[in-house]
């Protein structure tokens, strides 16, 4: 068969994880029903949609979250084929940093923002 080139949608949606899984269920009124929907049309994509498209998200919490997440990927995703892919620690740990600082400086704009609006 040939391989069609993945497409990585989103990055770090994070659907998996016990925090945001938690959240979704929150939001959906514990319909996981309408949370799974909602993963499903971050990528745009039906549940009858062509199966010889290979779509992904990148998201690094997974590897380091609980042994929940892995049963959450295996109850929704059967048969997802997973691809680990490991960075130098030191780019890994200064990407973090740059992600902090800008995520930072971003919260800091909107209460800014937000106290001039107050006024």
């Amino acid at each position: 068969a040939r391989m069609t080139k993945p497409i990585i949608d989103q990055k770090e949606v994070r659907f998996f994880d016990s925090f945001w899984y938690n959240h979704l269920q929150t939001v959906a009124n514990n319909s996981m029903l309408l949370a799974w929907k909602w993963y499903l049309d971050v990528f745009n994509q039906d549940v009858d949609a062509p199966s010889n498209i290979l779509r992904g998200e990148a998201s690094p919490t997974y590897f380091a979250s609980s042994q929940f997440t892995a049963e959450r990927i295996k109850l929704w995703l059967p048969n997802a084929k997973l691809i680990l892919l490991l960075r130098n620690p030191v780019r890994r740990f200064v990407s973090h940093l740059k992600m902090i600082k800008e995520n930072h400086a971003a919260n800091m704009r909107f209460r800014k923002l937000r106290q001039l609006e107050m006024r």
